[in-house]
């Protein structure tokens, strides 16, 4: 029989390694959002403290001090090690950070820039990625469009995955006598104000095709475009 854990240990457990994991992926995955803050600049994790986060993260200065934690590296250029982190309230953490962003005059990142720059796709010129994906996208939402375009691939190849991905074939739709492959065909067949991403949400939550075709009829008398 193994030791018995009580279950306020194995909540804590649990929480613990969820931040150990979300510091790995910070560290090592280069498609993960915040990637280029942390890997991108070289920042580590080291195998030892990954290895025995639980026991180690609980002994740090600051664990339970506070209602709401994060892990704090005390010498932002260097690595996560037991030497270099401490635990701090959230709220004095993020306060802390925005001070040093404002002495900075390159203080927004890669990731907040690449939102306002103008993007030139198909002849048009959009003044932000936001808007290129509002006008060209039915399925992928902003932030995983921001995300693939900040690293860098191609307009082309993210539109033609959303495509791909609304088409995707779940089941046959029949409508007024006419099957439809995928809800994006019955959109584009049956709807001219409201947009793709409002069915999916609405069909999704039970709303009848019917009430949709409906709310698209009043979105177009109103001159609404949902």
């Amino acid at each position: 029989m193994g030791k018995d854990i009580s279950p306020a240990t194995r909540r804590e457990r649990a929480w613990l390694k969820m931040r150990a994991k979300g510091i790995l992926e910070r560290c090592e995955r280069e498609c993960n959002g915040s990637y280029h803050n942390y890997g991108g600049k070289g920042i580590t994790i080291d195998p030892e403290f990954y290895g025995n986060f639980v026991d180690i993260a609980r002994d740090l200065p600051g664990y339970r001090q506070f209602a709401d934690i994060v892990l704090h590296r005390i010498d932002s250029t260097e690595g996560y090690t037991p030497e270099n982190c401490v635990w701090m309230d959230r709220k004095a953490h993020r306060a802390m950070h925005s001070k040093e962003r404002a002495k900075c005059p390159d203080f927004r990142s890669k990731f907040f820039e690449s939102h306002w720059v103008k993007i030139q796709f198909d002849g048009k010129e959009y003044p932000s990625i936001k808007a290129w994906w509002r006008a060209n996208c039915v399925a992928f939402g902003y932030l995983h469009v921001a995300k693939e375009y900040r690293r860098g691939v191609p307009l082309e190849e993210i539109l033609a995955r959303d495509k791909s991905y609304a088409k995707r074939k779940v089941s046959d739709i029949l409508y007024q006598g006419r099957s439809y492959n995928s809800l994006i065909d019955w959109w584009e067949d049956n709807c001219e104000a409201v947009n793709f991403t409002w069915v999916q949400a609405m069909t999704g939550s039970g709303m009848s095709l019917e009430r949709v075709c409906d709310a698209d009829r009043e979105a177009s008398l109103s001159g609404f475009d949902w």
